[in-house]
């Protein structure tokens, strides 16, 4: 398999702010330290448009409680971009604007639509309006569920429903583990490929890091497909590891940061490169098996 060189744009992924409205019990960050609201200056907004990229992701945290500084880098980056989004804080004009827009997707986390076990994941009262702005965004746009044993016995149902609704790109994917809640990976596997074999006439229904599988949407290409840069504008290959593999910050050269994330990936085994990092311990062995 041919992997990008130092001198290929990478697509970069920003976290916008790490203010949210959604305590997910399944967040791949809690590690972080967010007993102090940070949201990007647009100073570090100029930064993120004027790097060299392939495709630009917008995360959080939450990035529709920043509209201002999410709207700047929609009229100023000239990328295609992707916002990833719990959906509710967006209003009717705003997703219309979306709708409206050739250059702009949205990931829409889905954790369930059974609404008590979203509302015990989500730990907040924002179902009704998540459901209400799910039946207005184009079902073009993209669904990622991630699971969790809360939320494993109504992936069928979900996905059942989502279909119905229109939406045919749909990501399922067990959570990262993390101190207070964890998952049967391998149960989750096997619903996933149970829902790909039944409606892959209809439906891209996959799973992402897991390149030995035939229903994985994408590999893990921290590093060398991808960088993250926080509200901080410091620099990191992915999210549920960028604690301990800081590749520099947003002033440093864009050709060091390119070398520093294809080191960083080649440092692994060819056997682990392109797993999810987030299920792998500190002894870099994979957490779950398949």
């Amino acid at each position: 398999m041919n992997k990008p060189t130092s001198d290929k744009e990478r697509a970069i992924f920003f976290e916008i702010t790490n203010l949210c409205n959604h305590r997910c019990i399944h967040c791949c960050k809690q590690w972080e330290d967010n007993s102090e609201i940070r949201t990007a200056s647009y100073e570090t907004l100029d930064k993120i448009v004027d790097t060299p990229k392939s495709h630009l992701t917008i995360s959080g945290g939450e990035p529709s409680l920043v509209k201002d500084k999410v709207f700047y880098l929609l009229e100023h980056e000239q990328k295609n971009i992707s916002i990833n989004t719990n959906l509710t804080y967006w209003t009717k004009d705003d997703i219309d604007y979306f709708n409206s827009s050739s250059k702009i997707s949205l990931n829409i986390s889905v954790v369930s639509l059974q609404k008590d076990i979203y509302r015990k994941i989500v730990q907040a009262d924002t179902y009704d309006k998540f459901l209400k702005n799910l039946t207005l965004v184009n079902k073009d746009n993209f669904i990622t569920m991630v699971v969790n044993n809360i939320s494993l016995s109504s992936i069928k149902f979900t996905v059942k429903t989502l279909l119905l609704m229109g939406f045919h790109n749909i990501l399922v994917t067990p959570q990262v583990p993390t101190p207070n809640c964890s998952i049967d990976a391998n149960k989750v596997m096997r619903i996933i490929k149970e829902l790909h074999d039944e409606y892959k006439d209809i439906s891209n229904i996959t799973t992402q890091g897991y390149c030995n599988l035939e229903y994985c949407d994408h590999i893990c290409e921290a590093g060398i497909g991808r960088l993250l840069i926080d509200t901080k504008g410091d620099v990191y290959p992915c999210a549920p590891i960028h604690r301990e593999c800081k590749l520099g910050t947003i002033g440093t050269d864009i050709i060091v940061l390119k070398q520093r994330g294809q080191d960083f990936y080649y440092s692994y085994p060819s056997h682990l490169r392109d797993v999810c990092k987030g299920f792998l311990d500190s002894n870099n062995q994979v957490m779950v098996s398949f």
